[in-house]
């Protein structure tokens, strides 16, 4: 392809031509943007290529077997249980030794709920009694609507008043308990 020669007239008095400049200026910009873009292009070719190379490699090895990855999942898993169930045979004890500990732990607890109620007095029973009836659940406190005409107070009397019923009723009972306890110590 031949050099095509071109020219123009411009003027810097008036500005004549300048655009047609600024144009032919631009000539060799978009001539280097083309050769760079080509290279891309062929790099572009080169690596596509190797990735296909490559994909059809990997589809031919035995990485690709999924019965064979399977079954390495398994060995794995199963060489880990091997050698935590080989540490918990190792830190076994003997059958005799665990129930004669099971038995020891389950004396021991027996003979310490039998020292704690022979160490209750009828002023801690009586102290129990308070706090279970004195504790109540959230279902039992339930809120209540109020307009603004009453005063808060209003909602709270109910439960105050069931409350109080309550400890009646408990200390009625500790009575009991207590002129029944008294008739035993006779």
């Amino acid at each position: 392809m031949g050099s095509v020669i071109r020219y123009c007239e411009s003027s810097m008095r008036n500005g004549f031509g300048l655009q047609y400049i600024h144009q032919f200026l631009n000539i060799p910009f978009l001539q280097l943007q083309r050769e760079s873009l080509l290279q891309q292009l062929q790099v572009n070719a080169r690596d596509m290529d190797a990735s296909l190379e490559e994909i059809d490699t990997y589809a031919r090895s035995a990485e690709n077997n999924y019965e064979l990855f399977i079954e390495m999942l398994a060995n794995k898993r199963r060489t880990k249980q091997e050698a935590l169930a080989a540490d918990v045979l190792v830190k076994a004890k003997p059958l005799e030794e665990a129930k004669r500990l099971h038995d020891e732990a389950v004396q021991a607890r027996a003979l310490a709920e039998q020292q704690q109620q022979a160490t209750a007095t009828p002023i801690n029973t009586i102290v129990n009694v308070i706090k279970k009836t004195t504790e109540a659940p959230s279902a039992t406190i339930k809120p209540t609507l109020t307009t603004k005409q009453k005063p808060p107070v209003v909602a709270v009397q109910p439960i105050v008043q069931q409350g109080k019923e309550m400890m009646r009723q408990t200390l009625s009972s500790i009575f009991v308990v207590l002129s029944s306890s008294e008739i035993d110590d006779l």
